[in-house]
């Protein structure tokens, strides 16, 4: 892989390689694939809030509830559409099986004939495999991890105040924990996937735990109490934070570049936060559900702190994801999965206050709830509620669905420039499309495979749009791009190359002159898109009286909307004259009052810069 791969998203790159393969490996099959697995990953990630519900809550109706708020929360609905195929939609399986994992083993029965049923330790088994899927999928996979961490810190609290054995009933924790330390360091050693920091993610929260595990139970033997054991945890954790800070600052330097990222602000929509004012991140990622579950995540730390694990584990995960979803809005997606379970507590809740269902069922029963059909009128009331709950996230949906599709517009004119470089048998580099930074890695994904960065349209195309200096961007840019690509919206002056190019399509503009060396070749029937190849450019010669005014213009056909085409110059002292022109056709040549020639350019002279002279 390369580079920015491997310590990138690798675990996501290979898995859809290995699939794409296993459907032959061609273009169109590794289309599908990425087109498809998000899909994939909202239903997979649906069963797993499922059973982590039914899970923590015993109650069916919770399950069935939450899973239809995240099919309507509009932040994970777009991330898991068809064809987006970001890393996100990737990640949330794993952080479902994480969960759900750590859930059934610290939920399960802690006496010693429980340790060596087969399931326990099958749970462990997913602990491992959930904690070492999610740093190697991501390189920001360790922050999903840590709060594993957190739920554990926890427990050995309440295990101190319940006089357990830490160390005993943590015990299938930590040998999955360490079975995701071997696996991700593994892979790590084997094919140097992630760095070293973050594949040593899971042993570290493995020794982190047995920290702790270890101090509760020095200080439940000891007689210590709960205040002091939180007292202790918190000191350790300062102890490891100066460790890390002064005694190892590679590994510092690494995670003060990670938090720089993590806490960066520019223009990129993911790195709004959630209650952005600009953005209203809050209320259009989530509709009404982020604001009905807050409430219910409160109450499920008041049941963590009176014992039950089950919620423990959902509010550890729930309150560290609404934080990092605080800075950035990219963890919309992983939030959302416990968002939805919070707001399918809240739904069941509020119907069951106002008559509608059974009272809400949680942990501390034995027998699950089951799912019974209403009579009609109730269950016409049940769906004005869930209306009133998830409505606005269900108009949401298509909207931002809408905001990451692209547009027929974008798709044609991607279409085009493939044609035109195929015909003209160009190859990597000189095919790459400069175009809007958003977009740019769907136009060179079409037109030349090579899309892993969007980094130089990002750098350059803003400057090439407003540059008043044709020739200038030109030369700068020619061997490097091949094509330009540009859609309404700026509002810049027509002596820039946006107003010469998208405007007046190359062509001489009142006072402001033509462009030589970029060709249309493509034009939205709107016009809201268009495309231009940069061309060498055919030269025009011929004699004309001395310093007159000469004008070219031709007519021009793009995507069926033809243009005059014009260009001018003025002859020197001895009457010659030169002038580049990027379109082919038949040009009319005036060179003085009332008199005109013509003069033939075909597209090969255009395409190699040959040298045409006016009879």
């Amino acid at each position: 892989m390369p580079g920015g791969l491997v310590q990138g998203e690798p675990l996501m790159v290979a898995t859809l390689w290995w699939v794409a393969s296993l459907f032959g490996g061609s273009t169109e099959a590794i289309g599908h694939v990425l087109a498809w697995y998000p899909v994939l990953s909202a239903l997979v990630s649906a069963v797993l809030l499922y059973a982590l519900a039914l899970r923590v809550t015993n109650d069916r109706r919770v399950g069935l509830a939450s899973v239809l708020f995240l099919a309507f929360i509009p932040g994970h609905a777009f991330r898991t559409s068809l064809g987006f195929a970001d890393h996100h939609a990737f990640d949330y399986p794993w952080l479902g099986l994480t969960t759900l994992a750590l859930v059934v083993l610290l939920t399960a029965d802690v006496d010693r004939d429980s340790l060596r049923t087969p399931g326990r330790w099958f749970a462990a088994g997913g602990l491992g495999l959930g904690l070492a899927g999610q740093v190697l999928a991501w390189e920001a996979g360790p922050l999903l991890i840590l709060p594993v961490g957190i739920a554990l810190t926890g427990k050995t609290i309440l295990d101190v105040a319940a006089d357990r054995s830490s160390l005993r009933t943590n015990a299938p924790v930590l040998a999955g924990t360490t079975l995701g330390a071997i696996l991700a360091w593994g892979v790590h050693a084997i094919a140097g996937w992630q760095t070293t920091l973050v594949a040593s993610t899971p042993a570290l929260l493995t020794v982190g735990i047995l920290a702790v595990s270890l101090t509760a139970a020095v200080v439940r033997q000891m007689g210590g109490t709960t205040r002091q054991l939180a007292g202790i945890d918190v000191g350790l954790g300062i102890v490891g934070f100066l460790v890390l800070r002064f005694g190892l600052p590679a590994q510092w330097a690494t995670v003060q570049g990670r938090l720089d990222t993590l806490f960066r602000s520019d223009a990129i929509a993911e790195t709004y936060g959630l209650f952005n004012a600009d953005s209203f991140g809050f209320l259009l990622l989530f509709g009404f559900t982020l604001v009905l579950s807050l409430p219910a995540m409160g109450w499920g730390v008041q049941q963590a702190r009176e014992g039950s694990l089950g919620w423990l584990v959902a509010s550890s995960y729930a309150w560290f994801l609404f934080g990092l979803a605080t800075i950035q809005v990219r963890f919309v997606g992983e939030l959302a999965t416990f968002a939805a379970l919070f707001t399918g507590v809240a739904f069941v809740w509020v119907a069951s206050w106002i008559d509608l269902a059974r009272p809400l069922s949680t942990d501390g029963g034995r027998d699950v709830v089951d799912v019974i059909v209403p009579e009609t009128r109730t269950l016409g009331a049940l769906v004005v509620l869930f209306l009133l709950f998830g409505g606005f996230g269900m108009l949401q949906v298509p909207v931002k669905t809408s905001q990451v599709v692209i547009e027929d517009g974008t798709y044609e004119a991607a279409s085009a420039i493939e044609t035109n470089a195929a015909e003209r048998e160009l190859e990597y580099n000189q095919n790459y499309v400069l175009s809007r930074w958003g977009q740019n890695r769907m136009y060179n994904y079409f037109v030349n495979g090579e899309a892993e960065s969007y980094a130089y349209a990002r750098s350059n195309y803003p400057q090439f749009l407003s540059s008043q200096s044709p020739a200038g961007v030109y030369d700068r840019h020619s061997g490097r791009v091949g094509y330009v690509a540009t859609t309404d919206g700026p509002d810049l002056p027509a002596e820039t190359m946006y107003g010469r190019m998208h405007n007046a399509m190359g062509s001489r503009n009142g006072e402001v002159s033509g462009l030589g060396h970029f060709q249309p070749v493509y034009a939205s029937e709107s016009g809201s898109h268009k495309a231009f190849a940069l061309v060498p450019g055919a030269t025009v010669r011929g004699t004309a009286a001395a310093n007159t005014t000469v004008t070219l213009t031709t007519d021009v056909s793009v995507s069926g909307t033809s243009f005059e085409y014009e260009r001018q110059t003025t002859a020197n002292a001895t009457g010659a004259f030169a002038v580049t022109v990027a379109n082919p056709g038949t040009y009319t040549v005036t060179i003085r009052d009332g008199e005109t020639r013509e003069v033939d350019v075909s597209q090969a002279a255009v395409y190699d810069g040959q040298n045409v002279t006016v009879g």
